[in-house]
């Protein structure tokens, strides 16, 4: 590729910073382009169109990011969908919500038990959510993979993520 009439070749890249500290460092190497070898060219700035597209993602990735805990409860096709697009740690979030649902849990269960006389009735919301808290532990610890929580089903009713 050329940029301002040198030619590089691209070795690679990475991300640094978060949020709008963020940024793209390309490593390039100089080289010398062989006899009439084609070279893609690169203009600067960029086009209208491809700003606002560049702006738009920017601010998706944003959103993802920044929200991870929140987005750690919801659906499992949603947060894969997140660490395709955006780079999201779909097992990392669920694994930190559901260890947080399960310490809620754990109380809600102790303190229904002391205060109520642990009616059934009374401990079946705290139980549901100590089972399930385990279950998304161990799909988030043990396999790898982000779990969906009913809470995150009901929230998604109302606050979509990033598409």
């Amino acid at each position: 590729m050329s940029f301002e009439g040198a030619v590089y070749r691209p070795m690679r890249w990475h991300q640094e910073g978060k949020g709008l500290a963020r940024r793209w460092v390309y490593e390039l190497e100089k080289v010398e382009p062989e006899g009439g070898a084609p070279t893609r060219g690169y203009t600067n700035p960029r086009t209208p169109d491809r700003q606002k597209a560049v702006e738009d993602f920017t601010h998706r990735l944003d959103l993802a990011q920044s929200f991870a805990l929140f987005w750690g409860a919801y659906p499992r096709r949603d947060q894969l969908r997140l660490q395709i697009l955006y780079q999201y740690d779909g097992p990392g979030s669920t694994a930190i919500t559901a260890g947080l649902f399960l310490v809620i849990g754990v109380l809600q269960f102790c303190l229904t038990a002391a205060l109520s006389r642990a009616t059934i009735l009374a401990l079946a919301g705290p139980a549901y959510l100590i089972l399930e808290s385990l279950y998304r532990l161990y799909e988030a610890k043990a396999v790898g993979e982000p779990a969906g929580s009913l809470i995150g089903y009901v929230l998604r009713l109302v606050i979509h993520p990033p598409r």
